[in-house]
């Protein structure tokens, strides 16, 4: 899939914005459950296409590192990162190598695309 095609109608689709309020949901749960305070916490968001999980864990993560492949997903990302004034967002084409360690890493519905699991 070239997920450049999908990116500037990608957040049009409920289905996907659904999904991404449904991971939300289940990573604030698991959080309760352990007892886990998740402000001031960092975040890095792999595969973060158009950044709708990072528009709702924006509020709660000192700063977050939104990672993505695909150019116009990034695109998308931050003109909403502009937009919003989220400037504790990085938007990256791939993960630091060194720098940050995180107290949280996502991947919502990335793992199926990966060319190489695996690795």
């Amino acid at each position: 899939m070239d997920w450049d095609d999908h990116a500037e109608r990608w957040d049009d689709d409920e289905a996907v914005r659904a999904y991404a309020g449904a991971a939300f949901a289940s990573l604030q749960r698991e959080a309760d459950r352990r007892g886990l305070e998740l402000r001031g916490n960092s975040a890095l968001d792999f595969g973060t296409g158009t950044g709708l999980l990072v528009g709702k864990l924006h509020g709660s993560y000192e700063s977050i590192d939104a990672v993505d492949t695909s150019a116009a997903m990034r695109a998308v990302l931050r003109r909403k990162v502009l937009a919003n004034d989220w400037s504790h967002v990085r938007v990256l084409e791939s993960v630091p190598r060194a720098g940050p360690r995180y107290d949280l890493v996502t991947c919502s519905s990335v793992c199926a695309f990966l060319d190489d699991y695996p690795a």
